[in-house]
């Protein structure tokens, strides 16, 4: 199974990226990260030019899954059961979307299957990426069952 994160923003190296590359290099996904990186000041404008480039960025083909405040709270067994029926479809791909700091438009929110939220907590992107490479970890060692993860 491919897994694509689409997360608005840049991860510059240190600390943040070198947990990512831990969690990233345990999982046997295939996971990859494109970042979609916008360089305009004014919030409206740079909304919209990241959904531009979210949009085109989305496969017809693939599940999709956003990040988003307004989404449900899942618990890790919960996440690792979507991820599960998801290989019993026999789902060539998902796509995980990370919005910037505005939000993600109605457009994208509509195209996905899921609406997920880490919490009523608002989060740094960058932290957003780490918790989410956590949990897709965590999925994998609970669909494993490896020890990892302990309710």
């Amino acid at each position: 199974m491919d897994i694509t994160i689409l997360a608005c923003g840049k991860i510059k190296k240190g600390s943040i990226s070198e947990l990512l590359n831990h969690y990233s290099k345990q999982l046997h996904w295939n996971v990859v990260t494109k970042e979609i990186i916008v360089s305009q000041n004014d919030s409206v404008s740079k909304k919209r030019e990241e959904s531009k480039r979210l949009i085109e960025a989305l496969s017809d083909q693939a599940y999709v899954i956003a990040l988003d405040e307004t989404g449900k709270d899942f618990t890790s067994r919960e996440i690792a059961g979507v991820f599960d029926k998801q290989q019993q479809l026999s789902t060539k791909h998902i796509q995980i979307i990370i919005g910037g700091a505005d939000g993600l438009t109605k457009e994208i929110l509509d195209r996905a299957s899921i609406k997920l939220r880490f919490g009523k907590q608002t989060w740094p992107h960058k932290l957003v990426r780490l918790m989410l490479i956590e949990q897709l970890y965590r999925a994998q060692s609970i669909l494993d069952n490896h020890p990892y993860h302990r309710d």
